[in-house]
């Protein structure tokens, strides 16, 4: 019924896992629903598009906010290495309590109106990665793709200035992180060469 649309994820919008989010994702979870009200603020959508899709595009959109690294604005899980992993399109769609063809159409709609960008990771498999006999010379293997939110969606929602600020903070902490990470292997490689040397004297 386009009159009662259905733009609330089962999740809470303010908090996982008994932790609160930042007053940024709050923030755009809530102003993400203008999308379907108010068309006025998102020119680039058009006035054709129908309401079912608009209604697939603020539940999706949620699913990725949700989940978006301030700093580089990827949504995805971090990994213990530091790095992020995508998340896919069948678990998206979970969350987002929607079909997975619904969910590919609703990302599709949001790249074309420049609010999201996505990377599909390719894995260079080895030999006899795939099954016994399938993959004699090895081949590739396709992850989940890296969707990015884009500046220009916080524009629309009008927290540009904030999101600057705030990532302005996480590159800060980022840069005070790598520099102890490199104090401390500095001072680890000091701590070898001296034992080096005790050795050998002794």
């Amino acid at each position: 019924d386009p009159r009662k649309p259905r733009l609330k994820l089962r999740r809470p919008d303010d908090q996982t896992r008994s932790k609160p989010f930042p007053w940024l994702i709050r923030q755009a979870l809530e102003r993400l629903e203008w999308l379907y009200f108010d068309r006025q603020l998102f020119p680039e959508l058009g006035a054709r598009k129908r309401s079912e899709r608009i209604e697939a595009m603020v539940l999706l959109g949620k699913a990725l906010i949700r989940n978006m690294d301030i700093l580089t604005m990827r949504a995805g899980r971090r990994r213990e290495d530091g790095t992020l992993a995508g998340i896919s399109m069948q678990t998206i769609a979970k969350w987002a309590e929607i079909t997975e063809q619904r969910a590919f159409r609703a990302s599709w709609d949001l790249r074309d109106a420049g609010w999201l960008s996505m990377c599909q990771q390719i894995e260079k498999t080895h030999k006899g990665a795939c099954g016994p006999g399938l993959c004699p010379r090895g081949g590739h293997k396709g992850r989940a793709a890296i969707r990015s939110i884009k500046p220009s969606l916080f524009d629309r929602l009008k927290l540009r200035g904030r999101l600057k600020r705030e990532r302005g903070k996480r590159a800060q902490e980022a840069r005070r992180e790598t520099a102890e990470t490199i104090a401390q292997r500095r001072a680890q490689r000091r701590l070898a060469r001296a034992s080096e040397r005790a050795r050998t004297l002794t």
